[in-house]
Parts: structure tokens; C-alpha cells; sequence
């Protein structure tokens, strides 16, 4: 069974009585879905539809969790605190407290996680002989769909990465958890995209994105993009021969015209070519199927 750390996430809980009210303002999914999926994928962004994080929110039984990329908690849990005004919400950064990896969709049935018919959200259904475990999954594709998300309690660290062990598993290393990523299509904040990004320049409207919940922080900017379906750049992943490296942040051509950037990089097992995440700019999101970069010949995955 093969497992990768993950970088940093922040995860912000977040108590109270109006927690899920308060954050439907101040994200892009609609949290109405929460009550059967458990996890949704969603931006939250500012009043400009600016992007401020991406990731998962999921519903626990007495808080909610927002699970994103980078060392975001003191930015996150000041953002949301200012939008409190009477509403009982409490915005705790619980950051340390978690440890997060992928991990093949079967293991998690040998961590004693299951998913139920209609949750993204595994849950503890039974428990390891040897484990104390504290542990959450999330079923995704953003590492492939053979991959799911494993979140352990940090105090537990060392007992997971015993039973792993005990389980056969093998901790693969970044670049091939770089492979897993890209080849699954998802975009790492603070890699591939930052806090200047909009959110349907990310690429993710069909999962992340509601365009009917109703108002929240940056709609207004959201749904007039959605409206004229005019972004000026967007993330897309591109294919270069094998054989074939380019620099991280090299420029993307189109003949001579300067179509976009390259955001990172992995050579795919599955597509047996280099693939990679890089901005187009608008002009060439549709009509050019052909780049170039640094010299090589490259397409759209």
C-alpha cells in the first residue's frame, strides 16, 4: 500500500451555532450539500472574488473544518472573525493538530475508515486491533481516483506510521506524490496559483463553485465572469514528450506570441509523457492546441 505526506494545510474549526451560515457567505460552494456529503471542495475568497484559500471543508459533528493548502490560519482565522458580528461562531486555528496524506483508496479500509453511500467523509466503522487512531478520510480525485485523503491527529503520528508499517505500507516521496497530483488535475495554492488568482481561473467551477446559492463574499465578481465566460488567464495542464524538461515558471508559446507560463511539472507513468500545470492567457484557452515551450512541443492533456 503506497501513502505520501502532505505539505502543510491549515484547518481552521469552526463552532458554534452559526458556523454554517456564517461560512456560506464567505465561500463559493454551497453548503447545503454538507448534510450528505459531509466534505465539499470550495474557495473562500475576498470582497474583490480574489482567492484568499482552496481546499475542503467538512462537516464534523460539532464543527466545521476548513482544510486548505499553505500556513493560511492566521490570515483565515482573522478574515472570518472580522465577518462575525452576532453570531455565535468561534474560528479556532487547529492547525497542529492534524497530519494529512494520501493514501490508496484500499488502505483506508484497513485503517478502519469507511464511506457511506452518499458521504465523501470517511469515518471510523472499525477499529485496528493495535490502533488508537484518531483518523478522517476524504474521498477525491485530486490525486487520481485511486487515492484518497487521510487526515490523522498529529498526538497519533507515531502510531499511524507504525501501522502503516505493520500493513505493508511504503511512504513514496514528493516527486511521485507531484505525479499523483497533476495526473488527478488539482491545483496546489501557493504553487500553482496565489492570492491573486479568481477562482474560475483555477479551473475548478464544476467542483468547487455554486453559481445558485445566492450571495456571498465575491459573488458579484464571480457571477459577472460566469456571465460574460471572459477570465483573462486559466490553469490547464499541458504534455510534453518524455524525454523533453523545462524550467519551472518557462514561458508557453504559441509560434512567437507569449501564450502563458508553466506552474509546475512531473513525468506521468499513466500518459508516459512530462505533463504539467501552466496559465494561458485567454486568446489561446480554445483555438491553439499546439505550444511550445523552451523549444519543445507541447498540447493540451
Amino acid at each position: 500500500m503506497k501513502y505520501f505526506k502532505l505539505d502543510s494545510k491549515t484547518v481552521v474549526s469552526l463552532r458554534g451555532a452559526d458556523r454554517t451560515a456564517l461560512l456560506q457567505r464567505l465561500c463559493t460552494q454551497d453548503l447545503r450539500l454538507l448534510p450528505k456529503s459531509k466534505v465539499v471542495e470550495s474557495f473562500l475568497t475576498d470582497v474583490k472574488g480574489k482567492t484568499l484559500a482552496h481546499g475542503w471543508i467538512i462537516d464534523g459533528s460539532e464543527e466545521l473544518l476548513v482544510v486548505v493548502s499553505g500556513e493560511l490560519a492566521d490570515k483565515l482565522v482573522g478574515h472570518i472573525d472580522r465577518y462575525v458580528i452576532r453570531e455565535d461562531v468561534i474560528p479556532v486555528n487547529e492547525s497542529s493538530k492534524w497530519s494529512w496524506f494520501v493514501v490508496e483508496r484500499g488502505g483506508l479500509s484497513l485503517l478502519g475508515l469507511e464511506f457511506d453511500t452518499e458521504s465523501d467523509l470517511a469515518i471510523p466503522k472499525s477499529v485496528h486491533a493495535t490502533s488508537t487512531i484518531q483518523m478522517t478520510g476524504i474521498r477525491t480525485d485530486a490525486y487520481t481516483s485511486d487515492y484518497c485523503i487521510a487526515g490523522c491527529h498529529t498526538e497519533n503520528l507515531d502510531d499511524f506510521y507504525a501501522l502503516m508499517k505493520e500493513l505493508g505500507g511504503v511512504l513514496g516521496d514528493r516527486l511521485e506524490r507531484e505525479r499523483l497530483r497533476i495526473e488527478g488535475g488539482w491545483p496546489e495554492f501557493g504553487v500553482d496559483f496565489d492570492g491573486t488568482a479568481l477562482p474560475q481561473e483555477i479551473d475548478r467551477d464544476a467542483k468547487a463553485i455554486s453559481f445558485t446559492k445566492g450571495c456571498y463574499l465575491g459573488q458579484e465578481t464571480i457571477a459577472r465572469l460566469d456571465a460574460a465566460g471572459q477570465v483573462q488567464k486559466k490553469l490547464l495542464r499541458l504534455r510534453i514528450p518524455n524525454s523533453c524538461e523545462v524550467g519551472l515558471s518557462a514561458k508557453i508559446y504559441v509560434g512567437e506570441n507569449e501564450a502563458g507560463w508553466v506552474t509546475s511539472q512531473a513525468y506521468s507513468k499513466q500518459e508516459n509523457d512530462v505533463i504539467l500545470f501552466g496559465f494561458i492567457k485567454r486568446s489561446f484557452h480554445g483555438r491553439a492546441t499546439s505550444f511550445s515551450i523552451d523549444g519543445h512541443p507541447a498540447t493540451f492533456l
